[in-house]
């Protein structure tokens, strides 16, 4: 069973999430395991499936071409998340930092959001107000500083990072 404090969290960042401009809340814990199972569970609270974002848009990218890739991408993850769900919840979402695809991964993320509350389990860490993906070297490594959206750590913090210069409200 999850954690009453953690849970507790990602409840108040939920509720916190669907009233923000940017309706995105990032799980954050590196451990893929862990990651994984705290992600079941609470979709299972909340009554809603987790959608393995890897699985499914590969499978609609993988017959394009590259360049057509590039350009459907917005496209197929919208229609991914078109469900009727108050709370889309994804996991291995690693696919979205894939170089060939030219995207900023939160851009499309926090762009996404804009109309549906998303819980995005993120694969990396969160460091001294640094949201990051993978190593530094490596090709996909990305290090949002101030990121401007709603992240609950494993380690039952809770940090609200919406309201930095450039309001996000309407």
């Amino acid at each position: 069973m999850m954690p009453t404090g953690l849970q507790g969290n990602i409840s108040e960042a939920i509720g916190i999430a669907k009233n923000q401009y940017y309706k995105l809340l990032v799980f954050v814990e590196n451990d893929e395991k862990n990651r994984t199972k705290f992600i079941s569970e609470l979709a299972g609270s909340y009554g809603v499936d987790v959608i393995n974002l890897n699985l499914h848009l590969c499978a609609r990218l993988l017959e394009k071409s590259a360049r057509e890739r590039v350009s459907l991408l917005l496209e197929e993850f919208r229609n991914i998340l078109d469900i009727d769900a108050p709370l889309v919840i994804l996991n291995h979402c690693e696919v979205l930092f894939d170089n060939a695809l030219k995207n900023d991964p939160l851009k499309l993320l926090k762009n996404i959001s804009r109309n549906k509350t998303l819980l995005v389990a993120w694969p990396g860490s969160y460091r001294d107000g640094n949201l990051i993906y993978a190593t530094p070297g490596h090709p996909e490594y990305r290090n949002y500083e101030n990121p401007e959206v709603l992240i609950v750590t494993s380690h039952d913090t809770l940090e609200d990072h919406t309201t930095t210069e450039g309001n996000l409200y309407p």
